[in-house]
């Protein structure tokens, strides 16, 4: 399933994602430091969705009606546009990749953080 999806005008969430976001509403990101002399060494980046530590109402229509999580993981996406040239005529391949870092500063903006793990 695409995440994020929108089936005529209603958002579709897997099962599980909506059942964490609702029991825990956290984020949990792997962390590695690959320019430490400890190359390698993972820590756990934790982020709460609810405002406050109480899952709230408006905290489930922000993730299910505003798709707060989703526009973090679409606002993280790099655009790259391959060219190729026919003849007189060009076609143009959009495609698009993930930025882990441009994740992290949307999950810093629009999230609290809550601690290192």
């Amino acid at each position: 399933m695409f995440s994020g999806l929108r089936e005529q005008g209603h958002s579709v969430r897997p099962i599980r994602e909506l059942c964490y976001i609702i029991s825990k509403g956290e984020i949990l990101l792997n962390s590695y430091n690959i320019y430490d002399k400890d190359a390698g060494k993972k820590s756990i980046i934790q982020f709460k969705l609810w405002k406050e530590n109480q899952l709230k109402a408006e905290d489930l229509l922000a993730y299910i009606q505003e798709d707060s999580l989703h526009k973090c993981y679409f606002n993280s996406l790099i655009g790259i546009e391959k060219t190729i040239k026919l003849k007189n005529k060009s076609l143009v391949q959009e495609s698009y990749a993930f930025s882990p870092e441009r994740f992290l500063e949307q999950l810093v903006d629009n999230f609290r953080f809550t601690e290192n793990l």
